[in-house]
């Protein structure tokens, strides 16, 4: 442009200078400029340029006439256009897009065009600490690192992820937990608070709870409600009595407890009527086989077992050890054979705990030499359900007595029977 201007100032001097030498003497070319000769040179010459030319003055010389070359054009209307140095018009850039331009060594634009804006993330400031280094490597670790209020270390978790094991953490509106994910408990426990404050729930097991000997009427239990589907449901104790599938017993209505081994008595419309408990420990045994005897007492073994439901009586010991507590009804039968003159004594005793340690006797005297004779001794003996023991002895001072269990059955028993605590 300063080039433009410069060639407009040297165009209007020589018309100046052509319109100051036409007052001279002479003729000047039609549409000419009148050129002069210099200082004392009379006369002058003229100078003709073309359509859109200009007189460029020249050092030392005259003007002369050049068309306009380059990057403009001057029309014969005196109009300058600049030469297209490029043919992409338009607007450059946006909120995503940077513009691009080429510029030639006169300052010209010769390319514009629009591109995608790709900083360098090191080059971008303003950011907080640990911002640009997470932009260039994404990572957990580097995530934490510039966040400022971070709680734990470790992976970042989204929805669906594992969650792994937190060192801690609320669950209050976590949902749909199932009982497979809850921490395993004792076999038999059901999970509750059994204390009078607040507190976590810890796995109770019922036998371990304190008894309650003589419960209230207003005292709750929970029972599964088979009309319901089973469904968990109170009842009071009071309830539970009254029950119309609840029988009564002289009045009393409710659950009825009967330790094994014992028994009860009502006595509805003056009718005795005795219910046995189960478990009450029986036996009875005898002897298919002689034993030979002496004159001190000894253990009668018995090889045949008539009753032993509870297996009171021990097969190897020969002896009957109950294990419920209480009162018992024993009986022993002896019947003496062998050598045995008149007047020998005979002798059946039942022994505690051992032989000797005799609970009941009976005494006989052979009345007839040699002839079978039987002895029999009946009592009753607590026993303490663990320890104790109940066993027949026999003696005589005949010759060679024996029992005689092998001659007739039944001749040699011994049975006993719980009858009360």
């Amino acid at each position: 442009m300063n080039i433009f201007y410069k060639l407009l100032s040297v165009a209007s001097a020589a018309f100046f200078i052509a319109s100051a030498q036409a007052q001279n003497a002479g003729t000047v070319t039609s549409h000419a400029f009148a050129i002069g000769k210099g200082a004392g040179t009379t006369g002058y010459t003229s100078l003709l340029c073309g359509s859109a030319q200009l007189a460029v003055g020249q050092s030392a010389a005259d003007p002369i006439c050049k068309t306009i070359t380059g990057d403009w054009t001057l029309s014969a209307a005196g109009a300058a256009t600049l030469a297209t140095v490029n043919a992409n018009v338009g607007s450059f850039g946006s909120a995503t897009n940077c513009p691009a331009f080429t510029v030639n060594a006169k300052g010209l634009i010769t390319a514009a065009s629009a591109t995608t804006c790709t900083p360098a993330i090191g080059s971008v400031t303003g950011l907080a600490t640990g911002v640009a280094t997470f932009l260039a490597t994404p990572s957990s670790a580097n995530l934490r690192a510039a966040l400022t209020d971070e709680v734990g270390t470790g992976a970042a978790y989204f929805v669906g992820g594992a969650l792994g094991t937190p060192a801690s953490g609320t669950a209050t509106n976590l949902t749909g937990l199932p009982p497979s994910g809850l921490t395993a408990q004792n076999a038999f426990t059901f999970l509750g608070n059994n204390t009078s404050g607040s507190a976590s729930p810890t796995a109770v097991d019922i036998a371990t709870l304190t008894a309650k000997a003589s419960p209230a009427s207003t005292d709750l239990v929970i029972i599964s409600d088979q009309a319901a589907s089973g469904a968990w449901k109170k009842a009071s104790v009071s309830s539970l009595a009254s029950a119309g599938s609840v029988g009564s017993l002289n009045g009393l209505t409710g659950a009825l407890s009967i330790a094994a081994g014992a028994g009860i008595s009502v006595t509805p419309a003056g009718s005795t009527i005795t219910v046995a408990a189960t478990g009450a420990p029986y036996m009875s045994v005898q002897q298919n086989s002689n034993q030979s005897l002496t004159s001190s007492l000894q253990k009668v073994t018995f090889d045949t077992v008539i009753l032993n439901p509870q297996t009171a009586w021990s097969t190897v010991n020969h002896n009957f050890n109950p294990q419920v507590a209480g009162t018992y009804n024993a009986c022993a039968n002896v019947t003496f054979v062998g050598t045995l003159a008149v007047g020998s004594s005979l002798v059946v005793s039942l022994s505690k705990n051992g032989t000797g340690s005799i609970v009941s006797e009976g005494f006989g005297n052979e009345a007839a030499a040699n002839a079978a004779q039987s002895v029999s001794t009946c009592t009753l003996v607590t026993m303490n359900g663990s320890t104790d023991t109940l066993e027949v002895d026999a003696a005589s001072t005949g010759a060679t007595p024996t029992t005689g269990g092998g001659g007739v059955p039944y001749r040699v028993t011994f049975s006993a029977n719980f009858v009360g605590p």
